[in-house]
């Protein structure tokens, strides 16, 4: 993948940097401008370069800080032509489900955020607004190594009683049938 020039980074930087400051001032128009000025310093083709997906992501980040749906969807369109050497772990589909969520568009939302968990093993929705994570309805399927420890104490413990509670259940069967209570003789 092609890199941008020391020069080509700091102007960027400072650009970014201008951006992120008239935002935070709800100066929406100024903001979006520095950050094209920042997207035209990348060498085309623009999207083949890492600054890319900075830039774009910050582009769809003012556009929804200023709730603007539209823009924050067309340039999140353009992230995935942005940096395909960067590992996907999920992070662009779940910008586009956050913006699809957004808009009421809930069938889109749910197959991003579907992507963007299966791809991140469910790590995307740490850290963001519990909103996705709530809608999505995957706070119960937390995998068993990001659990707390006592958590999955209790959870080999419920395990360990449906396994008891088989054996009994497989016991009398086989008492029934006449087989007796040998381990053999119910398989376990």
């Amino acid at each position: 993948m092609p890199n941008v020039s020391p020069e080509q980074f700091a102007q960027i930087q400072a650009l970014r940097t201008q951006s992120g400051e008239a935002m935070r001032a709800n100066n929406k128009e100024l903001s979006i401008s520095l950050s094209l000025k920042a997207w035209d310093v990348l060498p085309e083709p623009r999207e083949s370069i890492a600054e890319s997906w900075l830039i774009v992501t910050g582009l769809i980040f003012i556009h929804k800080y200023f709730k603007d749906w539209e823009g924050a969807k067309k340039w999140s369109e353009k992230l995935y032509r942005c940096d395909l050497d960067r590992i996907d772990s999920g992070d662009r589909a779940f910008i586009s489900g956050t913006i699809a969520f957004e808009m009421n568009d809930i069938e889109a939302a749910m197959n991003y955020f579907t992507i963007a968990y299966e791809k991140s093993e469910g790590r995307c929705f740490q850290g963001e607004d519990k909103k996705y994570k709530t809608f999505f309805g995957k706070e119960k399927f937390v995998p068993l190594w990001q659990r707390g420890r006592q958590e999955q104490l209790n959870l080999f413990a419920e395990g360990g009683q449906r396994i008891a509670h088989c054996r009994k259940a497989t016991t009398r069967i086989a008492i029934r049938l006449g087989m007796g209570c040998d381990q053999n003789a119910h398989g376990f």
